[in-house]
């Protein structure tokens, strides 16, 4: 299942899914010019390349349909082994120009619609003891960016989607991961703009291969396929370089006193041991960071 399966990213997923002969099921609900979905169109290549595929025109931003893509699946195929969330959009402009039915709307495409997706799948997959779970987040949420507040929330927001499904999935054969992809498509040209932005100016016209959608398409099948063992990681795909990231807590310091808390001026004069990385480590829960806290270790 590729949800935004049809332009794009999603395009090459897809096409790649079936060439490789998985059926897919192509979500995607834009139309051409002449009424047609995209995501019929690609199903067509699918077919005419000898692989199985279908279309399915569930919006995943609509709450009421999100979890419908996934109970399409199952009664096509009878089960759904992978699921690559791709859908969405994207938005620029400056914070005060963004309302907040901007703000929601792209919550709920990207992060409420995967969370839902994401969770028929779950329910579809821990039954079966086994699934591949994809989230697409962005560098943009992972490192920030002028212009996408909105954008920037949602994709952030599915990382610790991620962690959560990750932790509970994982003992139950279910492995889930981010991806944070860097390609040239049609989104820059479809986004939601506000103000005087212009989009296509703020980013270099990008016309090298390594720039394009299938040199991010490895990595995302590798992490949809039976041959991904890892859960719980964010990953990197950008101009043919593919790289684990990680969100790293410095050593920090601590007070001596178990009974009194330090005073601001206390904490003050340790500020550069608070922000120093030397040294930093990759808490793998809630827990673990907690237990390290109290810990004089």
């Amino acid at each position: 299942m590729v949800t935004g399966g049809a332009r794009g990213l999603g395009r090459d997923y897809s096409l790649e899914l079936g060439r490789r002969g998985a059926a897919v099921i192509v979500n995607g609900i834009s139309t051409d010019a002449d009424g047609r979905t995209f995501a019929e169109k690609v199903v067509e290549e699918i077919r005419a390349a000898g692989g199985t595929a279908t279309a399915d025109h569930h919006s995943i931003s609509d709450s009421n349909a999100a979890a419908l893509v996934i109970d399409a699946a199952i009664k096509e195929f009878g089960q759904v082994d992978a699921v690559i969330n791709n859908a969405g959009f994207n938005h620029y402009s400056l914070i005060e120009d963004t309302d907040l039915d901007l703000y929601r709307s792209l919550i709920e495409m990207h992060l409420i619609g995967s969370f839902l997706v994401s969770k028929r799948a779950y329910e579809h997959m821990v039954q079966r003891g086994y699934g591949r779970i994809v989230l697409t987040a962005s560098m943009s949420g992972m490192y920030g960016r002028r212009f996408g507040v909105g954008y920037t929330s949602a994709k952030t927001g599915l990382i610790g989607l991620m962690n959560s499904f990750s932790i509970e999935g994982a003992e139950r054969g279910v492995f889930t991961n981010v991806v944070n992809p860097s390609a040239k498509t049609t989104i820059l040209d479809r986004s939601i703009t506000r103000g005087d932005v212009k989009p296509a100016e703020l980013f270099p016209e990008e016309e090298a291969p390594r720039g394009m959608p299938p040199f991010v398409t490895p990595l995302v099948l590798y992490l949809a396929s039976n041959q991904c063992k890892t859960s719980k990681c964010i990953f990197n795909a950008a101009y043919g370089r593919y790289a684990r990231e990680a969100i790293a807590q410095a050593p920090g310091w601590r007070s001596e006193d178990d009974v009194n808390p330090p005073t601001l001026e206390e904490l003050s004069a340790h500020w550069d041991e608070v922000c120093r990385m030397d040294g930093a480590w990759y808490p793998t829960s809630s827990r673990e960071d907690v237990l390290a806290a109290k810990s004089r270790g």
